[in-house]
């Protein structure tokens, strides 16, 4: 899928499509569009984080796997 370097690297645009979807599905009030930008902007930040930590324990599970394989072996 997509690299949560790749996302980290991304984030300005992230950012800026964010904004234009707040702005497009929001009446013109800048409340509103914040209203709706900033949950999405934390979903954003949310969704990297849950990632590095899946990420760390998938590595770690695969580590201690191994470790026991050779241990074992």
């Amino acid at each position: 899928m997509v690299s949560i370097a790749a996302l980290n690297k991304s984030r300005k645009f992230v950012v800026l499509a964010i904004v234009v979807v707040a702005a497009i599905a929001t009446p013109p009030d800048v409340i509103s569009q914040v209203t709706l930008a900033v949950p999405l902007y934390i979903l954003f930040e949310l969704g990297i984080l849950l990632s590095y930590i899946s990420s760390r324990r998938r590595k770690s599970r695969e580590l201690a796997q191994s470790s026991s394989s050779t241990l074992s072996s």
